[in-house]
């Protein structure tokens, strides 16, 4: 089964009225997983990019604007760093750059599974407000925080870095949204081939 994991770094909490700074997917087949056909989850295909206000301006929430400075930084010298590969688009283009990826790069057409940390409740809010959005996404969506919920301790879902503590993955989350949508694979990879207790190479 192909999937994505698909994560966002955003202006702040509401799709109404906070801009999308940064988009990552990162496409998986669960024939990936082992075998022949192994592919690790750094060399898996995946579409980034960084989201341009078309006036320059940028609202969201002082806590979010602190912890994405260094996409700012990015976005204010876009033009030096689109020359190291980096790419940088307009809200309204984002949609068809992404449907273009998927249909000429890997024959992707139609509704496509996805996986994400709160996708559902949080990151499909804000693709849904985006001018000329057509993408489509299955309604059931893996989410891994389900994979790792101990009804022993917990009281709510884990958050990403309780879950990577839980699968035994070692390293913190990287707020940037490949990165994170990388730990999203390693998180099911875990859970669903291997067992959320046994540790191996992702």
């Amino acid at each position: 089964m192909k999937y994505l994991s698909i994560d966002l770094e955003t202006a702040g909490l509401d799709p109404k009225s906070c801009q999308i700074l940064e988009f990552g997917a990162v496409l998986d087949d669960t024939n990936w997983w082992t075998g022949e056909k192994r592919v690790a989850v750094d060399s898996l295909p995946y579409f980034h990019a960084y989201i341009v206000s078309e006036d320059g301006m940028y609202h969201g929430q002082p806590y979010a604007l602190w912890l994405n400075a260094e996409i700012f930084k990015k976005i204010s010298n876009a033009s030096k760093e689109a020359v190291k590969g980096n790419l940088f688009l307009y809200p309204k283009r984002l949609g068809l750059a992404f449907k273009n990826w998927l249909r000429d790069d890997h024959g992707i057409t139609g509704k496509i599974n996805v996986a994400g940390k709160n996708f559902a409740s949080f990151d499909q809010k804000f693709l849904e407000e985006l001018p000329d959005w057509s993408v489509e996404f299955a309604s059931r969506v893996l989410d891994p925080a389900a994979y790792y919920f101990d009804p022993s301790k917990d009281e709510r879902l884990p958050d990403t870095k309780t879950c990577l503590e839980r699968a035994g993955i070692n390293h913190p989350v990287a707020h940037t949204a490949i990165e994170d949508a990388k730990d999203v694979i390693r998180l099911i990879r875990v859970a669903l081939k291997y067992g959320k207790r046994e540790r191996f190479e992702v």
